[in-house]
C-alpha cells in the first residue's frame, strides 16, 4: 500500500471536506489510519468550542468508518493556527 497514514486537516468548510473523497479512495477498506485534525481557535467563528469541533470530527469519522475506514482518529489542538 502506498500510504499507512493520512492527515486530513478540517475547518468545517466544504473546501476542506473535498479531500474526504480522496481519503475514502486511498484508505477505506485498507489497513491505513486516517487522522482528522482541527486547529480550534477561540477567535474563529467556525465552532463555539472544542467540544463542537470534536462533534463535527466525530460525524466525519462516522462517515469514513461507514465507508470502510479501518482506523480513524480525531485530533483537536487549541490556540492560534499559525
Amino acid at each position: 500500500m502506498m500510504f499507512d497514514r493520512l492527515l486530513v486537516p478540517l475547518d468545517g468548510s466544504e473546501a476542506a471536506e473535498a479531500v474526504l473523497y480522496q481519503a475514502e479512495r486511498l484508505l477505506c477498506g485498507r489497513k491505513g489510519e486516517v487522522i482528522l485534525f482541527h486547529a480550534w481557535n477561540p477567535e474563529a467563528p467556525e465552532f463555539a468550542g472544542p467540544e463542537a469541533a470534536d462533534k463535527y470530527l466525530r460525524r466525519v469519522q462516522d462517515r469514513l468508518v461507514s465507508a470502510g475506514a479501518q482506523s480513524v482518529r480525531r485530533v483537536i489542538r487549541s490556540g492560534p493556527i499559525a
